[in-house]
């Protein structure tokens, strides 16, 4: 995780209750999860990665404090997992 990605992954885990929508898809997207092309009407955005069950997050403003603190907890272990 490079500087910047380490910046806002320490913001967004030090405040979850106070995280834009746009906050956590920039950290998403900069820990490598892509973005699912987006069914017509769906009201949920989704990320995939390689080996990791899909992230669901509604975009609905402003995102639930468990769906950010469920964010948190996938990145520090994908963390752990690599040894870093």
């Amino acid at each position: 995780m490079d500087n910047h990605t380490r910046k806002l992954f320490e913001k967004i885990k030090q405040n979850p209750k106070n995280v834009s929508i746009d906050e956590l898809i920039t950290l998403l997207i900069r820990c490598g999860w892509k973005e699912r092309k987006k069914s017509s009407g769906s009201s949920h955005r989704i990320f995939e990665k390689l080996h990791q069950y899909p992230i669901s997050i509604p975009f609905k403003r402003p995102v639930k404090e468990h769906y950010i603190k469920n964010v948190i907890k996938i990145i520090e272990k994908e963390e752990e997992f690599n040894g870093k």
